[in-house]
């Protein structure tokens, strides 16, 4: 069967073989998924920021203020902010990390597709007119630490925070023990 009797619907043979603009098309829709990721995982950090602003601010405003605060409603919400501002980070650094695996993920493809151009085609990125965008920066150790630093930081702090008020340490265990007396304390 000829190409000029072949049934409609059917792809031709010179149909499948890609051409170099359709990697190159490839390669620019990779880099739109890689962008959408970047700026998710900005998006998500940004959330992580604004809500402990507001769970630190509530605790601070609370402790401050806790003359004013009757004692049953103070020890309940001491204890109740940090849990909720943990509970929040651990979800939002989930969240972050999924990001950050899929900017991995798309980075890696980029690079195949950066390699299948190279061999197949022999056409570089730079010739294909498609820009490394800022989302790659961030697929590497340095530009993604501050993705993982700050929420582990938030949570180790609320975790020290509500260990200190779920096991608070005694004036004894604060305060040194006085000398013995008849001791100098110089040598």
């Amino acid at each position: 069967m000829d190409e000029s009797s072949s049934p409609k619907g059917t792809l031709s043979p010179k149909a499948v073989s890609p051409s170099p603009s359709d990697w190159v098309l490839l390669a620019s829709f990779n880099e739109d998924l890689l962008n959408k990721e970047h700026s998710l995982c900005h998006y998500r950090m940004t959330w992580t920021i604004a809500s402990q602003t507001i769970f630190f601010a509530a605790y601070f405003a609370i402790v401050v203020n806790y003359e004013k605060i009757p004692n049953d409603i103070f020890n309940t919400l001491i204890i109740v902010i940090p849990l909720l501002a943990l509970l929040i980070i651990v979800i939002e650094g989930i969240g972050i990390h999924g990001a950050v695996k899929m900017m991995h993920t798309f980075e890696s493809e980029r690079s195949k597709n950066i390699k299948r151009l190279n061999h197949i085609f022999d056409i570089t990125m730079p010739d294909s007119g498609i820009n490394r965008t800022e989302g790659i920066k961030h697929t590497r150790f340095f530009g993604i630490i501050t993705y993982y630093v700050i929420p582990i930081l938030i949570f180790f702090f609320w975790i020290s925070i509500l260990s200190a008020r779920i096991n608070p340490p005694t004036l004894k265990e604060i305060r040194p023990s006085p000398l013995p007396t008849g001791h100098s304390q110089g040598t």
